[in-house]
């Protein structure tokens, strides 16, 4: 496979209070080209600071305290911002925002909104954006008339199909979609994923997928990153975290999850709440929630095993767990 993305041990902080705040932790991870890499995790574990960070649209409060963020051999963080925004952003890495309302402007019509993308990225003629937006409203399964409306009069679906044809304008090589199901209803979210995948495959093009909803990671990546409080727990193969996870916070997640093959298993939420990452606590992060935590669990950080090939685990107990 050939590599399109790799993170090298990236530390990103926050200044708040007067002091940092480490939103997200040493992280590493690869992309390869046309694969869809899935990031699953709670809320505040540092998934959308992750992407924010590869994109370079952090907040101003926010510093890079360390790390590598490569794509195609270059070092995005090394990057003038003039020349990321001109060569890099949207035009070889997109985005799908978590809110798509809020990535259209209220005031103008959607066609207006993606043309005007298509003329300034591209540098071409109205007439010549407006055929690229059609081409691609098609291809998303949207009818290109609806281009004269308002964002206030599509649904929720039609909205999130809006910006997957904004984020392929350039036709980039690798988009980040961030919780790009939120909000809908199971139908349309089914309706996403497809529209997704269908993309993936026809334009060979890297996704990497934020959520929430272990299903939804399921149903469309071949890798898995799971994270939690900030730092990643566990990364492998779809198959292999399905199977065979070998960490106690994957275990959790999924026995939140409906069992395909079990509808009648009993679901399992996870007791407790999230680190404080203003006030991390000693040892693993996940300990005071975990039930196979030890004393070493609550007072010594525990290493990233490699259990096989693509297969890691941040766990003391992460080869115990896979026998």
């Amino acid at each position: 496979m050939t590599e399109l993305l790799r993170i090298e041990n990236l530390t990103v902080q926050y200044l708040l209070n007067e002091r940092y705040v480490e939103a997200l932790e040493d992280a590493s991870l690869t992309v390869n080209k046309g694969d869809t890499l899935g990031i699953v995790g709670e809320s505040g574990c540092g998934k959308s600071t992750l992407a924010l960070a590869i994109m370079g649209i952090l907040p101003e409060n926010a510093h890079i305290k360390s790390g590598r963020i490569l794509f195609e051999g270059q070092d995005l963080l090394k990057m003038p911002q003039a020349k990321l925004r001109r060569d890099i952003r949207w035009r070889k890495i997109s985005m799908i925002f978590q809110s798509s309302m809020n990535a259209l402007n209220p005031v103008y019509k959607v066609g207006s909104t993606l043309m005007d993308v298509a003329e300034f990225k591209l540098k071409v003629d109205r007439d010549k954006a407006t055929a690229i937006v059609q081409r691609l409203y098609g291809l998303v399964g949207m009818d290109p008339t609806r281009l004269r409306n308002y964002p206030h009069q599509y649904s929720g679906g039609m909205r999130q199909r809006a910006v997957i044809a904004m984020s392929l304008i350039c036709e980039p090589a690798l988009i980040i979609a961030d919780e790009p199901t939120t909000a809908l209803d199971v139908v349309v979210q089914n309706q996403i994923l497809k529209t997704l995948k269908k993309l993936r495959d026809e334009l060979d093009i890297s996704i990497v997928l934020i959520s929430h909803d272990v299903g939804v990671i399921g149903e469309t990546c071949e890798n898995i990153a799971v994270m939690y409080g900030g730092k990643l727990f566990e990364t492998g193969s779809t198959k292999q975290l399905f199977t065979e996870p070998n960490n106690p916070y994957t275990r959790a997640l999924l026995n939140c999850f409906p069992d395909p093959v079990n509808p009648k298993s009993v679901l399992k939420g996870i007791p407790g709440e999230p680190p404080d990452l203003s006030a991390v606590p000693p040892g693993c992060r996940y300990a005071p929630r975990c039930t196979y935590a030890k004393e070493i669990c609550r007072t010594k950080s525990p290493p990233f095993i490699e259990l096989e090939p693509g297969h890691q685990s941040l766990c003391h107990f992460a080869r115990e767990l896979s026998q």
